[in-house]
């Protein structure tokens, strides 16, 4: 049987490559060969301020691979309002090298068989693996918290019931009714903070609103979450997903 190559590809923040390197991890440890893909200034930043020396030193079936991200150390708009342009640059200048790693293999990592992307990037995988007639799995991986992407996902349905738009800061403290599992919980302000537009009257809603629904198309999704912190949560999503597995306890990815 051919080895198993996984390739990883987070949205090059922080918080997300973190979560990420840690399923690489959990996955090198089963004796799979995993590539992880990230931008140059992530790569840079975890090579001064992380351990990816060691992991390559420990974990021989864990390779490293960069992508430009086309801007400067002091430009990177990782955070904040200007999040929404990194996704969209990544989205744009991946795709040439997921194309490469589709289609390439080498004596050290054998042929790809399965993509676990970030699943802010929606179809981005899907797709270059459908314009070259590549068939494997294509896993989405949400690194924020189940309750987090469930707002997402409920963000039609809110705009049916005519809860969104939010009006302006005189709505901020409106409560939330109909977003099952945590009916009544949430306030406005306590949505994403796209759900409202920016000072210029600017908005990425139906944006995130889209990529978040493209999860839906992918093989499999996982949450990065666990049964006993949001149970009630996650037993919405058998709704939405066809089959659905809570683990009981944290696997601390």
């Amino acid at each position: 049987m051919a080895e198993a190559h996984v390739l990883i590809f987070p949205l090059p923040v922080s918080a997300h490559v973190a979560s990420m390197l840690n399923l690489a991890e959990l996955l090198v440890l089963e004796n799979l060969h995993v590539t992880f893909l990230t931008t140059d200034t992530i790569h840079g930043r975890l090579t001064r301020f992380g351990d990816i020396q060691v992991l390559s030193k420990s974990y021989p079936t864990l390779h490293f691979k960069t992508l430009s991200d086309c801007y400067d150390e002091g430009d990177h708009p990782g955070f904040g309002d200007r999040i929404w342009d990194l996704i969209s640059s990544t989205t744009l200048h991946a795709k040439p090298f997921l194309r490469d790693i589709l289609l390439s293999h080498t004596p050290q990592t054998p042929t790809l068989s399965c993509v676990i992307q970030d699943g802010i990037f929606g179809s981005l995988s899907a797709g270059v693996a459908s314009d070259f007639n590549v068939s494997m799995p294509i896993i989405h991986f949400r690194t924020i918290s189940s309750c987090c992407f469930w707002a997402y996902m409920s963000a039609t349905n809110l705009l049916q019931c005519q809860e969104l738009p939010i009006r302006g800061d005189e709505d901020m403290d409106r409560i939330i009714k109909n977003m099952p599992g945590m009916e009544n919980l949430l306030r406005c302000r306590d949505l994403p903070s796209f759900f409202r537009p920016d000072k210029k009257g600017n908005s990425t809603f139906e944006s995130y609103v889209d990529r978040s629904r493209q999860s839906l198309a992918a093989d499999a999704v996982i949450l990065n979450s666990f049964e006993d912190l949001e149970g009630p949560v996650l037993s919405q999503y058998v709704s939405i997903f066809a089959k659905f597995t809570p683990f009981a306890r944290s696997t601390t990815i």
